[in-house]
């Protein structure tokens, strides 16, 4: 596990995606893993969460999160994201700006979008 006690040390920060190994490439050239815990997050919320660990020195499990959050666009529309995210002073999941309207730009799609 990611822990405080790191800062200072030169180190990479690769996370995998659902059924890939990505990280296996830098272990081949010596690169240590480190892990964030069981629940798979975004990277840009893994590069939060390290940033968090590394500079702020919380711990993984003092760090508020909320997992796979619904993101609700109207009465009859939402998404539920598969994913951890660091949770904002709203109680929101923090995003990248823009990642919210591009998810519902995406959900607009039709099937006839797709080919």
């Amino acid at each position: 596990m990611l822990g405080g006690e790191e800062r200072g040390e030169s180190s990479v920060t690769i996370h995998r995606e659902q059924e890939t190994d990505r990280t296996s490439e830098l272990r081949k050239k010596g690169f240590e893993g480190r892990r964030l815990g069981p629940v798979q997050m975004t990277t840009d919320t893994a590069v939060r969460v390290t940033r968090m660990v590394i500079e702020e020195q919380y711990t993984l499990n003092t760090i508020p999160y909320v997992d796979f959050p619904e993101l609700k666009f109207n009465e009859h529309e939402s998404t539920q994201m598969p994913f951890r995210y660091v949770k904002g002073p709203d109680g929101k999941p923090i995003m990248p700006d823009g990642m919210v309207d591009l998810i519902k730009k995406d959900a607009d799609k039709s099937i006839d979008d797709l080919f």
